[in-house]
């Protein structure tokens, strides 16, 4: 009995664990991915962010000349900013592909920075002016293609791994509810068990206390194991030794009236002690 509650305990305790093991890697999974994924939506702002102060420059060069023309520290701080910008999309951990086409990015937002600074001291030079502009427009149109494309991926890349995390987190929703269902199943089947394996011995052995009181003593308890085996075998014993007692006693009664009866005298039992004394209980003629 003991032997298969600690076996049945053993079982539910493997389950209670594994599923509790399953579910803290899920959930570090889970909070690994998101993490991950926070990460690509943190980059794809970054260069997002990155286009926009890209514009914004280009944006002051085809402004320089008009009535809407930006001074030149404004111009260089934007200029500035979008270094800035340029460098903190390598502080990020990349690809060895990726950190290759972010530093070939990097040279090209030098370049053009060089060629707005150069247009902002080369206004008394019409000529190199023109041909500084020029240079400056083909860097700014390469950066915008460059970024646009480098945008492109990260948000194709973010939107294939996000559908997958979600698919992934979706199934590791759905095993942990079945496991969930299962752990309970398994704890109310442990409990219906232990609730039997008491029971039904406990019923077997009372039924037996029944019979044995309504004066059926060769009614015997059969197919109890263990400890119960154990009562049931003492209580075998007991039912016939009891019978072999009674019937011991039937024997002694049988002859005591059987030499009362028979004797040649004449045999008187009167009441020596009560309510009755001096009455004659019991005579043989």
């Amino acid at each position: 009995m003991k032997k298969k509650i600690f076996i049945a305990l053993g079982l539910v305790c493997i389950v209670f664990i594994s599923g509790g093991v399953y579910i803290v890697t899920t959930i570090q999974d889970a909070t690994s991915e998101l993490g991950y994924l926070i990460k690509l939506h943190q980059v794809e702002i970054l260069r997002e962010h990155l286009l926009i102060q890209i514009k914004n420059v280009q944006s002051d060069l085809y402004l320089i000349g008009t009535r809407y023309d930006k001074s030149p520290d404004e111009i260089q701080a934007n200029v500035d900013k979008l270094k800035r910008v340029a460098v903190t999309c390598l502080d990020c951990h990349h690809t060895a592909l990726v950190v290759k086409r972010l530093q070939l990015l990097n040279s090209g937002v030098e370049l053009f920075g060089g060629s707005i600074n150069k247009i902002l001291t080369l206004k008394s030079n019409p000529a190199r002016w023109m041909q500084e502009a020029e240079t400056a427009f083909q860097t700014s149109q390469k950066l915008v293609e460059q970024v646009n494309d480098m945008v492109h991926m990260a948000s194709s890349r973010l939107g294939d791994k996000t559908e997958a995390s979600l698919n992934e987190m979706g199934r590791s929703e759905h095993i942990v509810n079945t496991l969930v269902v299962i752990t309970l199943l398994v704890a109310a089947g442990f409990c219906f068990f232990v609730i039997g394996e008491f029971t039904k011995p406990v019923k077997v052995l009372l039924k037996a206390t029944r019979q044995l009181q309504e004066g059926d003593l060769d009614y015997r308890i059969e197919g109890l194991k263990n400890e119960f085996g154990e009562v049931a075998t003492s209580f075998n014993a007991m039912s016939e030794s009891l019978k072999q007692n009674i019937l011991n006693i039937q024997e002694s009664e049988r002859r005591y009236r059987t030499l009362f009866e028979s004797a040649g005298d004449a045999i008187f039992i009167i009441e020596v002690e009560g309510e009755n004394i001096g009455s004659i209980v019991s005579m043989n003629c």
